[in-house]
């Protein structure tokens, strides 16, 4: 899912960056990607120059962003998508103009032939009176969408460094990473008491199991970690294509997971049943027994 540019930026770092070097820093990025994309399509074969033509349409974003971090640019999240986007969009024509003009000198200085500033600034006025044809500004138009389009891949990454609070919030994290519309659709919500809750079972196949009061969560890709569930200060309802975040007094994410999963309401009630707090995207506790009552709290 694309990152979210709206969030708060809740305790920025107090080194706030540079802007000047943030933007310069998008621009190196960006066209040394569009530079590379450009100069693989023009030697490679038609297949993997097509292919090279969508994995740089990828990479030019990703680059931009990487080169507003490494400059250190000012932390903003919309002033670096700003300068990201601004970077892409100048990136790309340079880019197809510099491969232009390369192309024709390179036959002449291949062949030892000096070229005088006459001839050079010829190459230049062929390549911009190519470029400005209506098929190649729609052709180039297409091209910078594209790669604007691939660079919100890349939004996560420039998060984590403009607002590294918001980054790792349980609220923002409650709002992506799901598996579709229906992935963490509430079961009935308030939750049903339970008639018995087992001191040992299991959540999404063993993803995340409870052994009495110590839960232990499996994240895919990383080591498991196991804590008390009096370390669980409360749990972000998600939205429904994301995930249910459980998170301690420091608002540091525990553990995740989602309704549609096998005994997730089981575990739904086995918190309930220890007075965890259950609270909105705002922060709001939500009512969690049915009691008549199914608002705000």
């Amino acid at each position: 899912m694309a990152e979210r540019s709206t969030g708060p930026e809740p305790g920025l770092p107090k080194k706030k960056g540079s802007r000047l070097l943030g933007l310069l820093g998008a621009f190196l990025g960006a066209i040394a990607g569009a530079l590379l994309c450009d100069w693989l399509v023009s030697f490679l074969p038609d297949d993997l120059g097509r292919l090279a033509f969508f994995g740089g349409a990828i990479w030019v974003g990703w680059l931009a962003c990487w080169g507003y971090r490494l400059l250190r640019g000012y932390r903003s999240m919309r002033f670096a998508q700003w300068a990201v986007r601004s970077a892409i969009a100048l990136a790309q024509p340079l880019s197809l103009f510099w491969i232009l003009v390369q192309r024709k000198i390179q036959p002449m200085v291949a062949a030892g032939i000096t070229i005088d500033p006459e001839e050079m600034r010829e190459f230049c006025r062929q390549s911009l009176a190519f470029l400005t044809k209506w098929d190649s500004l729609k052709a180039m138009a297409c091209l910078i969408l594209i790669s604007l389009f691939f660079a919100r891949l890349s939004w996560g990454g420039l998060l984590k460094y403009t607002d590294p609070a918001w980054y790792h919030d349980p609220r923002r994290l409650a709002q992506i990473g799901g598996g579709g519309a229906t992935f963490n659709m509430l079961p009935c919500w308030p939750l049903p008491p339970a008639e018995s809750i087992p001191a040992q079972f299991s959540v999404d196949k063993g993803k995340l199991t409870v052994d009495g009061s110590l839960i232990t969560f499996k994240p895919w890709g990383k080591p498991s970690r196991s804590f008390p569930a009096d370390r669980v200060a409360g749990v972000v309802l998600g939205v429904s294509s994301g995930f249910n975040i459980l998170y301690d007094k420091e608002h540091r994410e525990l553990a995740r997971f989602a309704w549609s999963r096998k005994n997730a309401l089981l575990f739904g009630q086995y918190l309930t049943a220890r007075n965890v707090p259950f609270v909105d995207l705002n922060g709001v506790p939500v009512a969690v027994q049915a009691e008549g009552r199914s608002g705000p709290v």
